[in-house]
């Protein structure tokens, strides 16, 4: 029963963070445009300089997924910041996975509807459908879970501003990382070997390149699956740690 009533609790910040974002879609909005605006962009700078219609796909699949992640940092400082953070000290619900499942939702509904405006612009754009009706739910399952993993490293920072009063800098830090690990603008196959060996040492390929190879080329990844999972468990028992020392110094 007690398990019951916690899978519910869980749920319920899904669902409400769900609503949430579409009954306030600004954000949303404004999240779909400038995706769009992006897009056209590389499209332009594509039709010019390469022929290879996969590589529009795969920059349309990396910013499709750093599109859809969460705003939660944003919520973890905001909560510090107020000492709302100390209204959860006492509550049996986990902040961690409070804010975890809340993002959870949050991305649920921007990969989807995000997700729609990427085939419909690459349609538009190129006239070709870009996926097999039949590698649509893979396609989504992908950016989805892609999304989900830079969420957990997305709590992590916004927990570290309880120790850093400005976190600009890390968050910098996190999307040079991005860019230079993950294979935002390119896979990671163009990269030289010992930069390629560098970039697997950190789980930002599991949040772009991964899925995006997958999508675009599909490309078979034995254990990928196995080490986004890991880096996911990995996230969630740092920041419970840094939650609990939080929670002590106080």
């Amino acid at each position: 029963m007690i398990i019951i009533n916690k899978i519910s609790k869980y749920l319920f910040f899904i669902i409400f963070s769900m609503t949430n974002q579409i009954i306030n879609k600004k954000h949303l909005l404004i999240r779909i445009f400038m995706y769009s605006i992006i897009i056209l962009i590389y499209y332009n700078i594509f039709k010019k300089v390469s022929k290879d219609p996969n590589r529009l796909l795969y920059i349309t699949i990396t910013q499709w997924i750093t599109a859809s992640v969460s705003i939660v940092l944003f919520y973890i400082k905001n909560d510090i910041e107020t000492n709302r953070i100390i209204y959860y000290f006492l509550k049996p619900t986990s902040y961690i996975l409070y804010r975890f499942f809340d993002s959870l939702g949050e991305t649920f509904i921007k990969v989807i509807f995000i997700g729609f405006c990427c085939i419909g612009q690459i349609y538009l754009l190129t006239n070709n459908f870009p996926f097999a009706l039949s590698d649509i739910l893979n396609c989504f399952f992908l950016v989805f879970i892609g999304a989900l993993l830079f969420n957990t490293i997305l709590i992590f920072l916004g927990l570290l501003s309880f120790w850093i009063k400005s976190i600009n800098n890390l968050i910098y830090l996190n999307l040079t990382c991005v860019f230079c690990f993950g294979g935002l603008i390119m896979p990671l196959n163009y990269y030289p070997e010992y930069l390629r060996k560098i970039a697997y040492f950190t789980p930002y390929p599991w949040i772009l390149n991964w899925p995006a190879d997958i999508i675009t080329d599909n490309k078979v990844y034995k254990f990928g699956l196995l080490y986004w999972f890991l880096w996911i468990i990995f996230f969630l028992i740092i920041n419970t740690m840094l939650f609990k020392k939080i929670q002590n110094s106080n």
